[in-house]
Parts: C-alpha cells; sequence; structure tokens
C-alpha cells in the first residue's frame, strides 16, 4: 500500500469513526458497540491512526 492509499484508508476509517461517534451521542449504539465497530473498521480499513474516540469530531 502507498502513501496515498494509506492516506485514503486513515481518512476513510477516521471519517467512519466521526459518523459512528454521531450515532452513539444519538443513542443508536452504546459504548461496547462503538468500540467493537470501531476495531472492525481499523482492521477493514488497515488503519494506522491512533485515536481518542472522545476528543474526534468537534461538532
Amino acid at each position: 500500500m502507498n502513501i496515498s492509499e494509506k492516506t485514503k484508508s486513515n481518512s476513510a476509517f477516521y471519517y467512519e469513526v466521526c459518523m459512528l461517534k454521531i450515532l452513539s451521542d444519538m443513542g443508536y449504539l452504546n459504548e461496547k458497540d462503538l468500540n467493537g465497530i470501531i476495531k472492525i473498521a481499523s482492521d477493514d480499513y488497515g488503519a494506522s491512526l491512533v485515536l481518542d474516540k472522545n476528543l474526534l469530531c468537534l461538532n
């Protein structure tokens, strides 16, 4: 995977985590489900980001 592909994967992963965080804040996902889906997404995207989901997506 080259740098451009890795950047796209990390960006897509970040976007997905932000969307999941919004759903969690709206009450559609609990903490356990959110963490599980983030883990699956990280594996799927091959993400190399280290994220603190509590500080993401400042809305």
